[in-house]
C-alpha cells in the first residue's frame, strides 16, 4: 500500500471514528481507536511534519469534550502528533503555539511531548533547562470543583442561615504527569552528545532527592534511556534501571531490548553480567 493510500485511511479512520456517536460507552471506545489510529500515523510518517494529520489531531483535541481528553488514551495522540516532528526542531512551534489554545491539562503534557521528539538528540540546551523548570514547578492541592449540576442546584435552594458551617470541599492535586515527561525530554534531548548527558546525569541525580514522587518514578525511565552508553558506570546502572521498571512484568519489548544489550556488551563482562541480573 502507498503511503498516500495509508495517509487517507487514517485520516479517514480518524473521521470517522470522530463523528460516529455521542454515547458514553462509545466514546470510550472512540478514545482507544482514535488514539492507536493516531499513534499509527506517527509511526507511518515520522519526521514528515504532515500538516493534513497534524491538522485532524489538533481539530480532534479541541473538540473532545474534558471527558475524552481525560482518558489516558489521549497520551497516544500526544505521541503520535510528536513522531511527526521527530528531529525537526523549530519546525514544531507552530504546532506547540496551537496546542497551547487547548484547555486542559492534557494540552501542556502534548506541548512538552512535541518539543522533546522536534528536539530529541540535539543536546539544545535551553530546552533541556525548559523541560528542567517544568520539573521545578510546585502544584499545590486545589478544592475540587463542584458538578454544573450540583451548582444549578445550590443556586435553587434557599441560602444558608447564619452562622452555619459551610462545607469543606476536598482537595485534589492537579494533574502532574506533565512532569513525568518532562523528566524523560531531558535524558531524550541530552542523549545525544556525551557531555550534554553527563550534566542530564547530575540533574536526574538532584531531581530523585528533591524531586515530587512523579519526577522520582520516572527518572529511572529516564535513565533507562542510556542504556548503550560509552562510560561503563552509566550503562550499568541504566540497565539495572530497566530491570527495575519492568520487574514481574514479563515484557516481550523488555526482554528483546534484554537480548540485544547482551550481544551488544559480550566484551564487557560486568555489563553482561548486569543483563542476566535483570
Amino acid at each position: 500500500m502507498s503511503q498516500m493510500t495509508e495517509l487517507q485511511s487514517g485520516v479517514s479512520a480518524l473521521e470517522t471514528l470522530r463523528t460516529s456517536s455521542s454515547c458514553t460507552l462509545i466514546l470510550r471506545t472512540q478514545a482507544h481507536l482514535l488514539s492507536l489510529a493516531t499513534l499509527a500515523l506517527g509511526f507511518i510518517f515520522v519526521g514528515s511534519k504532515n500538516g493534513e494529520i497534524t491538522g485532524t489531531i489538533l481539530m480532534e483535541k479541541a473538540e473532545r469534550g474534558d471527558t475524552g481528553l481525560d482518558e489516558k488514551w489521549a497520551r497516544y495522540m500526544a505521541l503520535g502528533l510528536g513522531l511527526l516532528y521527530l528531529g525537526l526542531q523549530d519546525a514544531s512551534d507552530t504546532t506547540i503555539e496551537k496546542l497551547k489554545a487547548i484547555g486542559h491539562p492534557i494540552s501542556k503534557t502534548a506541548q512538552i511531548v512535541v518539543e522533546a521528539c522536534a528536539f530529541a538528540g540535539a543536546s539544545n540546551v535551553l530546552k533541556v533547562q525548559a523541560m528542567l523548570h517544568h520539573c521545578d514547578e510546585h502544584i499545590d492541592m486545589k478544592e475540587k470543583e463542584a458538578d454544573k449540576d450540583e451548582k444549578k442546584e445550590e443556586k435553587k435552594g434557599e441560602p444558608a442561615a447564619e452562622g452555619a458551617k459551610e462545607e469543606v470541599k476536598p482537595l485534589v492535586k492537579p494533574d502532574d504527569t506533565f512532569q513525568a515527561f518532562a523528566v524523560i525530554a531531558v535524558a531524550l534531548i541530552a542523549m545525544g552528545e556525551e557531555v550534554g548527558a553527563e550534566m542530564s546525569l547530575r540533574q536526574f541525580h538532584h531531581l530523585m532527592h528533591y524531586g515530587e514522587p512523579i519526577i522520582r518514578k520516572s527518572v529511572l525511565l529516564a535513565i533507562g534511556l542510556y542504556s548503550h552508553d560509552n562510560d561503563l558506570a552509566v550503562a550499568l546502572n541504566a540497565i539495572f534501571a530497566m530491570g527495575l521498571v519492568g520487574a514481574g512484568t514479563n515484557n516481550a519489548r523488555q526482554a528483546q531490548m534484554l537480548r540485544q544489550l547482551a550481544g551488544f556488551n559480550y566484551k564487557e563482562p560486568g555489563c553482561f553480567f548486569m543483563v542476566r541480573i535483570v
